[in-house]
Parts: structure tokens; C-alpha cells; sequence
């Protein structure tokens, strides 16, 4: 057997408002090697968004190679890390042949040639090949045709994306007649995956989202990066985002955060598991009138570790002069809080009175298709279409067993 833990968008260097995440991305680094060590992890794969900027700071370098160098002393004897959208395909692979001398494996960017991709790793008697796709750039799939509509570049990107990982194909077969497992990495948008606001658009609006059916069925695992809240792609067990190991914007504050841990045997399906990692710091937001957050604020215990990091947005029809010193007070109060955005929403008195309206509704009153077309607007304001046929489907079967 030879056990792998897929995880990405560790975003190193990533910043929420001024607040640096150092502290942050240490202790998550110190719990991943005692997961690399405890769950005797054989091989660390990591897909895409190692550094949050394309010039990552020499803080954030260090972070880096001090965890490669930790890692490879812990049980697991090889690591594959491919590159991301944030990062460059440079800084990456500059150390590439060094780092290959530790059974470190960087793909920062494609070459041309798609057997430079493929990984074979052995365990005792066990292998498994890994296809090391990194971020596909547009350059990379797909030649600008002078006059081409929207459709006809959203076709483009899709079949170039695909057809990068059906070239890879012919380099598995020697693997697939020996039925040792074949992994695939990939750093992109699958359509019909939830994303969030840190997330940053690879192409424009929804283009280059490929739908999980179009990769080859060749892959025994799909190990993905890109979005930040872990998921399967299309109900299919086996291709998955692992998402960001914490939360890197307040949109993500409930987001539940894990690993995957996959079991490979010859012949037979991965096993896979999730991991939940440990929450290092809360993100809070805090929404309402101004009596109302005072009253949240009030009501949030001490805890030990790092700080909370609040998120405040005061909904009021005035201007609020003294409110940083209003807030402030309470924040005295308890030093395990700490201010990271603090706005004021303007109400007007037509929103207020549509609020009241929509309270004064009774709930048997409400149809449930409108709540959660409402929902939907406010989840996903671009694009929901699919997801609304999806409930109605649901409602319709619902109403036939009534």
C-alpha cells in the first residue's frame, strides 16, 4: 500500500487587511509533519498556490524550505508539488534539481513535453505514477484567434485543458496494464464547484471550467487546487479539492478545513479520508446595528491562543463619529479579540422598511422556491441557474410523495 496526502493553497505570505498570516501557517506546518509522521504518509502532494504572490518575500521562502526540510525527515519519503495561478513557475523550479536529490518533485509550470509531467514512485514493492499537472496558462492551451465570439474561446480553453491531460495518456499505459494507480494533479475550476472571494479568477467569469466527467477515466485519483473549501467534483468520490488549509478571507469563516489521506493497493479503488485540521485562529464577522454588535461583542468568552480577528460592519442611517472609540472600549475588554475591518453600512429608510416587511412574513406564508432563489442571489450573484433547476427538480419530487 502506499498511502499519499493531498492538500494546496497554502498561500504563503497571504496578508487579510495589514494582518500578516505567518503565525498562522506555523502552526499549520507543525501539525502537518506530525500527520506526515503519525498517519505514516508516504507521499506529500501539494497542488498549486504555494506562495500567494509571484514575488514571495524571503519570509515566506524560508517558511517553505524549512517545511520541505522537516518533511523529508519525517516518514514520508517523497513530495510532488506542482504550481499554482499566485505563483511563478520560476521561483519554483529554480531549485527544482536540488530539491530532486530529496525525493522533492517540483512541476512549477508546463515544458512542451508532456512525459516531463510524469512521476514514478516506489515503495518496497508498491508504485504508483503521478501526473504532475500544474496551473494552465492561457498561453499554454490555446492560440488567440482574431474575431473568436466568447463561446468559441470558452471552447477553446476547455478542449485545450482537457486535451493537455488526454496527452498524457499515452505515458500511463504501461502503468494501467501493470494496474499500479495513476494519480493526476490539476490547479483549476471545475464547473459546478463552489468557490469564494479570495479565490482569484484564473480566466474570465466561468471560462475554463471543465466539467468533472471530461477528465480520462485513465486517473485513479484527481488530486485538485485551486478553490479553498474542500469538495468532490460532479459526485465523483475520487477528484477532489482539498481547500486551504485555513481560512484566508472572511467569506471562508465557516468553512470547515482538511487534508485528504488516500490508500493505494493494486487493483482496487483508493480508500479515502478526511482529515479536519485544527482551527489556529477565528474569523468572526459581526453584522448589525450598533446596539446589536455591542451586544455580540459583549457576549464573545476569552479564549487562549492567537487572537480573534473580527470583521465589523455596523448597519446605521447616520454617520457614526466616535464609533472606532465605541468599539474599542469593548475590544479593552478582551484581549483575545482584535479588530481587523471595522465599516459602517449606510441604511436608507426604504431598505429598512423592506426588512421589516420581509420580518413581519410569516414563515408558512413564504414559498420556498423565492427563499431560496433570495439565497442564491446573495451566494452566488453571476451564476446560479443550474443550481435553482436542481431545487425545483427536488421540490417537484417532493410534491410527489405528499
Amino acid at each position: 500500500m502506499i498511502r499519499i496526502l493531498h492538500t494546496s493553497d497554502w498561500h504563503l505570505g497571504k496578508r487579510l487587511g495589514t494582518y500578516d498570516r505567518s503565525e498562522e501557517h506555523v502552526l499549520f506546518f507543525e501539525w502537518l509533519l506530525e500527520i506526515l509522521d503519525s498517519e505514516m504518509i508516504d507521499v506529500l502532494i501539494v497542488a498549486g498556490d504555494i506562495f500567494d504572490s509571484s514575488n514571495p518575500s524571503s519570509v515566506s521562502l524560508k517558511l517553505y524550505y524549512d517545511f520541505l526540510w522537516k518533511a523529508h525527515q519525517t516518514h514520508c519519503t517523497e513530495i510532488v508539488i506542482t504550481g499554482g495561478n499566485h505563483d511563478s513557475a520560476a521561483t519554483l523550479n529554480a531549485p527544482r534539481d536540488l530539491l530532486k536529490l530529496f525525493h522533492i518533485h517540483v512541476v512549477g509550470s508546463v515544458t512542451g513535453n508532456p512525459e516531463d509531467e510524469i512521476i514514478s514512485i516506489t515503495k518496497a514493492e508498491e508504485k504508483i505514477a503521478i501526473c504532475a499537472v500544474p496551473f494552465l496558462r492561457d498561453k499554454d492551451i490555446r492560440t488567440s484567434i482574431a474575431g473568436e465570439t466568447i463561446e468559441e474561446r470558452e471552447n477553446t480553453l476547455i478542449e485545450g485543458i482537457v486535451g493537455h491531460y488526454e496527452s498524457l495518456i499515452p505515458f500511463i499505459h504501461s502503468y494501467k496494464k501493470e494496474n499500479i494507480p495513476v494519480i493526476a494533479t490539476g490547479h483549476l475550476f471545475t464547473a459546478g464547484s463552489i468557490g469564494s472571494e479570495s479565490e482569484r479568477n484564473t480566466f474570465v467569469g466561468t471560462l475554463g471550467q471543465i466539467p468533472g466527467s471530461r477528465f480520462p477515466t485513465e486517473f485513479d485519483y484527481i488530486a485538485l487546487g485551486h478553490l479553498h473549501r474542500p469538495q468532490t467534483v460532479a459526485g465523483l468520490s475520487h477528484i477532489r479539492y482539498s481547500g486551504s488549509p485555513f481560512a484566508l478571507s472572511f467569506s471562508e469563516a465557516d468553512h470547515r478545513k482538511e487534508i485528504v489521506i488516500a490508500d493505494f493497493v493494486k487493483r482496487e479503488a483508493p480508500q479515502i479520508k478526511n482529515v479536519p485540521i485544527p482551527l489556529f485562529r477565528k474569523l468572526l464577522n459581526v453584522k448589525g446595528d450598533i446596539i446589536s454588535i455591542k451586544d455580540k461583542l459583549h457576549a464573545i468568552p476569552q479564549e487562549a491562543g492567537l487572537k480573534t480577528w473580527l470583521n465589523i460592519e455596523v448597519e446605521t442611517k447616520d454617520s457614526i463619529f466616535n464609533l472606532d472609540e465605541q468599539i474599542n472600549q469593548i475590544i479593552e475588554n478582551n484581549p483575545s479579540l482584535e479588530i481587523v475591518f471595522l465599516k459602517q453600512l449606510k441604511i436608507n429608510e426604504e431598505t429598512l422598511q423592506q426588512e421589516k416587511k420581509t420580518l413581519a412574513t410569516s414563515l408558512h406564508e413564504l414559498d420556498p422556491v423565492v427563499v431560496f432563489e433570495e439565497k442564491c442571489k446573495k451566494e452566488y450573484p453571476s451564476d446560479y441557474g443550474d443550481l435553482m433547476e436542481t431545487f425545483r427538480q427536488a421540490m417537484d419530487l417532493m410534491a410527489g410523495d405528499l
